[in-house]
């Protein structure tokens, strides 16, 4: 495995340890407030799988049920965000809402 593997795949675990742990993320915001941990959270997801998938190098870094884990927490992400989506909570919203918020 090349170091860029190993490198993605502490990323995508990292990140879905954070999103299964309160104390994980209490922590993060404690030391970062400015930052939105629930939308860093989601755009993580977004930047170190979804962007990914589909390259044959990022699906050898995982055994077949890594990769049948991943597609459901993947499922279940989406399925959030649809959620969220329609109660008018928009990801860009709460990003630039953010922004503005800690802007000084």
């Amino acid at each position: 495995m090349t170091k860029l593997q190993l490198n993605c795949r502490d990323a995508i675990l990292d990140t879905m340890a954070n999103f299964a742990s309160e104390k994980l993320q209490t922590s993060y915001q404690n030391s970062v407030p400015f930052v939105n941990v629930t939308l860093e959270l989601f755009e993580r997801w977004c930047s170190e799988f979804r962007f990914k998938k589909n390259r044959s190098w990022f699906r050898a870094i995982f055994s077949d049920l890594e990769w049948e884990a991943l597609l459901y927490f993947e499922y279940t992400v989406k399925k959030v965000e649809k959620t969220l989506d329609e109660k008018g909570y928009s990801t860009t919203d709460v990003f630039l809402e953010t922004a503005l918020l800690h802007k000084s």
